[in-house]
């Protein structure tokens, strides 16, 4: 019979000793132990400091009793590169590794302030704020099975809530204990000679059964862990670990609806389909997190139901029925509208109940299974990779706090389903453009790399990287990109199964130029797709050429649709990208030097996408006394369908730019803004 590991987390109490502890002043290493934090089942943190440099730090240190007894020292340092392997922010950072003269390994990790998830649930979280961590979980998750890598231990206790340093910082989640990890190309689940690992009340039915694991087994553990956070708790309770592990396998879900009767339905039924018995028939984590941002929007459109009739009493209002989807009928004053129709009645209780019960949570912090009346669910249709074509305005959207994002440039920006893909030119440590995730446009989380270190540049790629753009063709991902190849630079092509990559590319440069060709931007018009691109002749020019339907292969001669021929544009026309409003092309570009503070973006407009283009004599948007040098866009519709304008520019602030090859930092701090574009009088508009 397989023994089950324990990986509860608990603080140590300090009049507790136990023979391994270290005491305060030993060293591990060069660093120093202060004092204990927590002891688990496998092992013990200590809050230490560097001796020589005085880093304070939290380091991990297995139980003696463990060494040597079926639990390897190696996995201490298989949870070290684990952690580095996904490097998420929402992935407790480990640094350092190493062995005690007794022979138990230890981590070094960074030290948090703030409280594990358990412990704030045990004073209740409003749903909204329920929904923002589980985001943040799902987004480290999505990096970790992008990387190859399956948790496996999901609970509350690994989910850490990190205090702001001040009160204008964002709270973060960081998710801990990637001791029990696995990588998906190692050994399969009965890992630790034999032992099945996990949690009893937050395991995956094929956990329980010591079968495969999976991503979509971490997608069961967080629908645990949601289930309890929603609905105040677990899914299954019982006496024994082996009781549990039976229910996992076998018992139904209990109803949300019966434990939260005004659940809204998109999330009772995102609950029972993380719940499935069987992996397949569970989403894929990033099916989650899209599913969570339409719950987000639906309880936050109940929020402001409830707000408005606290605020107007007298007002009519409509709450959708708990029993039906037609929505309450609008409450009227007067006796004659009673009579006439019993739903008034009902609808007047529903909307007492929704303030009482708003006024309630606000007041006590009540937990999330104490909430409002359930409504019809919210869809969010997915936007195809095409060029934007523009309809009838949607009502102004309000403005994102700026920047959204600090040292990306030549941003390009991808909407898949209900969530946003930045990537940009960048890299570290031999990574090479980093992805960026978003539910919001506003807030962006790194999530992977189109080339991770680990897999490396393209052979044909001599030299310098930038100006990457994503677009989703079918079922697959295609990245686009600019390196310098073995005579000049070139626009190289990848391609993924999921928009995290690991990408492959295609072993040659898609295009390639005496002169040069960077800056690369696919539309697809009139049923055709379409590469834009820089050539890199004095003056530069732009060109289109048409592509094959995989995006892989050019498909036709290439034609130029634009030169640098306007004063401020300084011999400098790239970074195209096209947008469709009505019969007309709109191709914006960048002008001028892309370091230095006159560079701009302007536009010109044709009645086909292959031109002839007109150009308008000024830019659209200049640099100003706040910032400077804007340029490289992409545009992307919002959650509204309102148009955003994606570009990079440089705080004035800090200084004019020189663009020279000992002054790296000045390319490293272009910041992402995004902002509203809308057409006036036949020409596009951005609205800072």
């Amino acid at each position: 019979m397989k023994s089950m590991v324990m990986t509860e987390s608990g603080e140590a109490s300090p009049t507790t000793s136990f023979p391994d502890e270290l005491p305060r002043g030993a060293t591990a290493g060069p660093w120093v132990i202060q004092q204990p934090l927590g002891r688990g089942g496998m092992a013990t943190v200590y809050a230490v400091v560097h001796g020589r440099i005085g880093k304070r730090a939290a380091l991990k240190v297995l139980h003696g009793d463990l060494v040597g007894e079926g639990c390897h020292p190696e996995r201490m340092l298989l949870e070290a590169c684990v952690v580095n392997a996904v490097g998420h922010p929402n992935i407790v950072d480990i640094f350092d590794t190493g062995t005690l003269p007794d022979g138990r390994p230890y981590i070094v990790m960074e030290r948090l302030a703030g409280e594990p998830l358990s412990a704030r649930a045990e004073r209740g979280i409003p749903p909204n704020e329920v929904v923002a961590i589980l985001l943040e979980v799902g987004e480290a998750l999505i990096a970790a099975h992008a990387a190859g890598v399956i948790h496996r231990d999901l609970k509350l206790d690994n989910i850490f809530l990190v205090e702001p340093a001040d009160a204008a910082a964002v709270r973060r989640v960081k998710l801990l204990d990637w001791g029990i990890a696995r990588m998906l190309d190692a050994n399969p689940a009965h890992t630790l000679d034999g032992q099945l690992v996990g949690t009893p009340p937050y395991l995956a039915p094929e956990q329980a059964r010591g079968t495969q694991v999976s991503p979509q087994t971490d997608v069961y553990s967080l629908g645990v862990v949601a289930y309890e956070l929603f609905l105040g708790r677990l899914p299954f309770e019982a006496d024994s670990a082996a009781e549990l592990m039976a229910m996992h396998m076998m018992a139904p879900v209990p109803s949300p609806s019966e434990r939260w009767p005004f659940i809204p339905r998109v999330l009772e039924g995102l609950l029972l389909d993380m719940l499935a018995k069987a992996p397949a028939d569970r989403p894929t984590m990033t099916e989650v997190v899209d599913r969570l941002v339409i719950v987000r929007a639906e309880l936050a459109r109940r929020r402001h139901v409830i707000e408005d009739a606290v605020r107007h009493p007298s007002a009519p209002h409509r709450l959708a029925s708990p029993t039906a989807d037609e929505p309450a009928s609008r409450t009227r004053r007067g006796r004659r509208g009673r009579r006439r129709d019993a739903r008034f009645a009902v609808g007047v209780l529903a909307l007492a109940a929704a303030v009482m019960m708003f006024v309630l949570a606000q007041a006590t912090d009540r937990p999330a299974y104490s909430h409002t009346t359930q409504p019809a669910p919210v869809e969010v249709a997915a936007t195809p990779s095409t060029v934007p074509t523009r309809t009838e305005p949607p009502a102004s959207p309000p403005p994102l706090t700026n920047p959204v994002l600090e040292d990306c440039a030549d941003p390009s920006v991808l909407r898949d389903g209900a969530r946003w893909y930045m990537t940009c030119t960048g890299g570290s440590g031999g990574n090479v453009f980093p992805i960026y995730a978003s539910a919001d446009l506003e807030q962006w989380q790194r999530v992977s790399w189109i080339f991770p270190a680990e897999r490396g540049r393209p052979a044909w790629a001599t030299g310098n990287h930038w100006a990457p753009e994503l677009r989703r063709v079918g079922d697959r991902y295609v990245a686009y990109f600019s390196m310098r190849g073995r005579r000049a630079n070139a626009i190289g092509v990848a391609t993924a199964t999921t928009v995290l990559g690991p990408y492959t590319d295609r072993g040659t440069p898609l295009v390639t130029h005496a002169t040069g060709a960077s800056d690369a931007h696919v539309v697809d018009a009139a049923g055709t797709a379409y590469l834009y691109y820089k050539v890199e002749s004095e003056p530069a020019e732009i060109w289109a050429q048409p592509l094959a339907a995989d995006g892989l292969e050019l498909a036709g001669p290439a034609t130029k649709v634009l030169a640098a021929s306007e004063p401020w544009e300084h011999a400098v026309v790239e970074a195209p990208v096209v947008v469709r409003e009505g019969p007309t092309y709109f191709l914006i570009y960048s002008g001028a030097r892309y370091c230095g503070t006159e560079y701009a973006l302007g536009v010109a407009r044709a009645p086909s996408p292959l031109g002839p283009f007109e150009k308008r004599a000024a830019p659209i948007l200049r640099g100003g006394t706040a910032w400077a040098g804007p340029g490289h866009a992409s545009l992307v519709d919002d959650a509204r369908g309102a148009l955003r304008i994606a570009y990079h520019a440089y705080r004035s602030s800090a200084g004019t730019p020189t663009c020279e090859p000992d002054q790296p930092d000045d390319n490293n701090r272009r910041d992402v803004r995004i902002d509203r574009l809308v057409f006036e009088h036949g020409w596009p508009r951005v609205v800072l």
